[in-house]
């Protein structure tokens, strides 16, 4: 509905979707993005402030497998038992539409207790990952949006000092 009478500049989904990406990435948060752009600015955030992040790709053979259904206009299952994550990631990809820069983030391994691999943090307690990382990026990207806006009125100045000269 939001997409239909908003433009938002991102649209994020956070969750805890697919079980098996805890088994082969950790305690990172699996990134599924479709812009390069806001994928640097995630992977910064996450430098940043130590929660891990890991790019994962929308691939189109995931797509065509939610696709082709009976009856339904997406499976939410796909038709393998292989590839969980790609085919949460085909499912939110094909529900949001093509023009909106989508990051889906899944926080299965990262939102999990502590295991006592990362030094800073606590084995035992939960990690807080990767709200840090969200935080952080919200505020880069209220700086960069500033310094946008800094530039484009500078330029604005100097094109009127020229013309007026």
């Amino acid at each position: 509905h939001v997409l239909k009478h908003q433009c938002p500049m991102a649209l994020f989904a956070l969750g805890t979707l697919s079980p098996s990406t805890k088994a082969f990435v950790g305690g990172a948060s699996t990134v599924y993005a479709r812009c390069d752009n806001m994928w640097q600015h995630i992977n910064y955030a996450g430098a940043v402030t130590g929660d891990r992040m890991w790019r994962m790709p929308f691939f189109n053979d995931y797509a065509v497998q939610v696709l082709e259904s009976n009856g339904v206009d997406i499976l939410n299952l796909g038709k393998s038992e292989n590839g969980e994550p790609c085919l949460i990631a085909a499912v939110l990809n094909q529900l949001t539409p093509a023009c909106h820069d989508l990051t889906y983030i899944d926080v299965t391994g990262s939102s999990a207790e502590a295991n006592g691999y990362v030094p800073y943090l606590a084995r035992g307690l939960f990690t807080g990952a990767p709200t840090r990382a969200l935080i952080q990026l919200l505020c880069h990207l209220d700086y960069c949006r500033k310094q946008t806006e800094g530039q484009e009125k500078q330029t604005e100045g100097q094109e009127k000092q020229t013309a007026t000269a």
